[in-house]
Formats: structure tokens, sequence, C-alpha cells
């Protein structure tokens, strides 16, 4: 991931939604700790935490292109998403 490591979390998204495996993986990697810490606060289940994540990382990869750059950051638009899954659960 090496050259991947200083580009910024809406240029992951980018690449990630191109195709790049390692891009999103990357991404994952720098927001699942707080996301998880935000839906186990929302939910106190760490098993419901956990299918939160799983959920919202899948709406990532099918819906990343609905980030707006200019609206907010990414982890941003994931912690809206992330309430928006917890609601449902």
């Amino acid at each position: 991931m090496g050259n991947l490591d200083s580009r910024s979390d809406a240029e992951l998204l980018k690449r990630s939604l191109a195709g790049e495996e390692s891009a999103f993986q990357l991404l994952y990697e720098r927001l699942k700790t707080p996301l998880f810490r935000y839906a186990f606060y929302m939910t106190s289940s760490k098993t419901a935490a956990e299918e939160v994540i799983q959920e919202v990382f899948l709406f990532l990869f099918k819906n990343g292109n609905r980030y707006r750059e200019s609206k907010g950051d990414v982890a941003g638009f994931v912690f809206g998403v992330t309430r928006n899954v917890v609601r449902r659960v």
C-alpha cells in the first residue's frame, strides 16, 4: 500500500471506485475502528456493531459515488451512513 498511505480518504475512495482494491483496503483500515466504536456506542452490542460496519462498507463499496467532496470529508459521510444503518438495526 506504500504510496497510498499519504493519499487522502477522498482519493482512496475515488481509487476504490475505480477498482483499486488496495485503496479500499487502506480506507477500511483507516475508518473501521472509529466507525466500530461509534456503532457500538449507538447499539451497545458488539455483534450489532460488527453487522453495522459490514453493511456500511458494503454500502460504501456499492454507493461510494454518492460522496461529494464539496459537502465534507469521507469520514463524515461514512459516519452519516453508519448512523442511518444503526437506525435500521
